[in-house]
């Protein structure tokens, strides 16, 4: 018997006895999968790949700062720290809750079930916004659709064993992938046969080394025992008295009466459960779209390509959840058109201190930042003296350049007064330096 045979006979139990309890029989049917294994939101939970990949994305873009933001004439922005709805993203959605902890939930709740909900509680005084409270659970909230008007008409939510209607423009809906525009599709649902296969392999790997009969090895007797006789109990116990333990490794055996030993191995089919378990962590990352190094399967991963990947994470995985967040906050909590929120990234996309150098050398040789501005993406005070507004470029070091160069040029290992400060301040040693 193969061991796929084995983890399908050992997940496909009888039916068991009709028990109200059960979430078997009184479940939805689209829970269980093939494998006889119900697969759900919490249940898949139980698979490291999908904990990993949920707790990475959730944690990960509820790390990302949340900044509301006034646009300016000039094509600029600042920071709208006067209004509410600055402190509700950046800090306190809630009196329960931090910003982290809310954004964190729901999109993990996105992840999982397709879809987060919160209900906005406004400020009758301010006529805005007054927080986000504590969102529900996607099982207990349920979208009416009016199917003439391809609308959300309300939503249904049960609590404390009754129900309440909350209005469109009052829940705080994020929502991940959808199949008709207004109600996202859970990963787990889709996903389901996967995630059965994992929680099969899984229950059958630990039931294969606890419950495991295959000896490991075997003596041979060239004769035979008499019925009845104590003979072969009282060899194999000494056998493991001699032979068991740390303390007893590699020590020698003497085999008497011409017995003979024969280890036995694991099988190759039996082999194949380990690649199965690998290829499924691999399954499951395609499914939530992340990279496999980011939830530590680096079987592919090297130093060379491990910086690449990770700016992909932020890219392709990252930025689509930003953008869902950025682009529900404005349709549902944001009535000023000059407002809007934003990720703030930066720290996510810092390269080493070499690369961010040489960055900074090349922004304020063009006057595209000025050293205030730089000395805040490293975390630094502005300048003292009052000079740190200035764009203007500082004077190069032109030792090293020949008359005839062309106009602009700048020999390697050129740099700035202002970045030799910066740089030794934060204890990186400059071109001067040698």
């Amino acid at each position: 018997m193969t061991w796929t045979q084995r983890i399908l006979s050992q997940s496909l139990p009888n039916p068991p006895p009709r028990d109200p309890s059960n979430p078997f029989w009184w479940g939805p049917a689209s829970r269980v999968s093939q494998t006889g294994v119900i697969v759900d939101g919490d249940s898949s939970l139980a698979i490291s790949a999908v904990f990993a990949s949920v707790n990475v994305i959730s944690s990960a873009i509820a790390g990302v700062p949340l900044i509301l933001y006034r646009a300016r004439p000039d094509g600029g922005k600042d920071r709208a720290k006067d209004r509410p709805l600055y402190t509700i993203l950046h800090d306190l959605p809630n009196d329960a809750q931090t910003a982290f902890e809310f954004r964190e939930y729901m999109t993990a709740c996105a992840l999982l079930w397709g879809n987060g909900y919160a209900e906005i509680l406004p400020d009758q005084t301010l006529g805005a916004v007054g927080m986000l409270d504590v969102p529900f659970h996607p099982r207990d909230v349920t979208p009416h659709i009016d199917t003439k008007r391809r609308r959300i008409d309300y939503y249904e939510v049960k609590f404390e064993l009754r129900t309440r209607k909350i209005p469109t423009e009052q829940m705080f809906h994020l929502r991940g992938l959808t199949k008709d525009g207004l109600v996202g599709i859970s990963v787990i649902q889709y996903a389901r046969e996967a995630l059965g296969l994992a929680l099969a392999t899984e229950a059958f790997g630990a039931r294969f080394f606890s419950q495991d009969a295959t000896p490991k090895s075997i003596l041979t007797h060239p004769g035979s025992f008499k019925e009845g006789s104590t003979a072969p109990q009282r060899i194999r116990t000494e056998w493991q008295m001699m032979h068991s333990g740390l303390a007893n490794a590699h020590s020698i055996a003497v085999l008497e009466e011409g017995m003979t030993y024969q280890q036995i191995g694991m099988s190759n089919e039996d082999s194949q459960f380990l690649q199965t378990r690998q290829f499924t962590v691999r399954e499951i990352a395609r499914w939530f779209q992340i990279q496999p190094h980011m939830i530590q399967d680096l079987q592919n991963a090297t130093f060379t390509n491990i910086e690449q990947q990770s700016q992909e994470f932020v890219a392709y995985t990252l930025n689509r959840w930003a953008q869902r967040w950025e682009q529900t906050i404005r349709h549902k909590l944001i009535f000023d058109p000059n407002l809007y929120a934003e990720h703030l990234f930066d720290a996510l996309l810092r390269g080493d201190a070499l690369s961010r150098y040489q960055v900074y050398a090349i922004a304020r040789m063009n006057e595209l930042m000025n050293p205030n501005e730089i000395r805040a993406r490293e975390n630094m005070n502005p300048r003292s003296d009052g000079k740190g507004d200035i764009y203007e470029a500082p004077v190069k070091r032109t030792e090293g350049i020949k008359e005839d160069a062309p106009p602009g040029f700048t020999p390697a290992g050129a740099a700035f007064d202002e970045l030799d400060i910066l740089a030794r301040s934060n204890g990186h040693a400059t071109s001067r330096d040698g």
